[in-house]
């Protein structure tokens, strides 16, 4: 596992709350293309030092006038729970959003525990 230097996040999660922390960006997904209005976004970050190990960041973003943003911010120690906070289950299918597969295969490069649960994972 490659070691990346750590820097501070803070990051403002969906009730205003503010979450800070020393760490790394294992990964980062986006659907956002030129001219859309809503957009989808994913982060996953390893702490650095004690507390929950990683931290994963969603957002639906959205320029349409009158919505927000709306961001969850989700706490693990583990990474194959990670997996499971990027799953959906919609209309009787369950799968991992593209955008979400592009963060994991990133995060799976920097850090061995995702990337057993990534080569592992039961969802595509």
């Amino acid at each position: 596992m490659t070691t990346v230097p750590a820097q501070r996040y803070r990051i403002r999660g969906r009730n205003n709350e503010i979450i800070e922390f020393d760490g790394v960006r294992l990964g980062h997904g986006s659907s956002h293309e030129d001219g859309r209005p809503r957009w989808f976004e994913v982060e996953i970050y390893r702490r650095a030092g004690g507390g929950l190990r990683y931290v994963v960041v969603t957002r639906g973003r959205t320029r349409v006038e009158g919505e927000t943003t709306r961001t969850r911010v989700v706490e693990t120690d583990s990474a194959f729970e990670i997996i499971s906070i990027l799953t959906v289950h919609h209309n009787d299918k369950t799968y991992i959003p593209r955008q979400s597969d592009r963060a994991l295969a990133q995060a799976a490069q920097w850090d061995d525990d995702v990337r057993d649960a990534y080569i592992n994972r039961a969802v595509t």
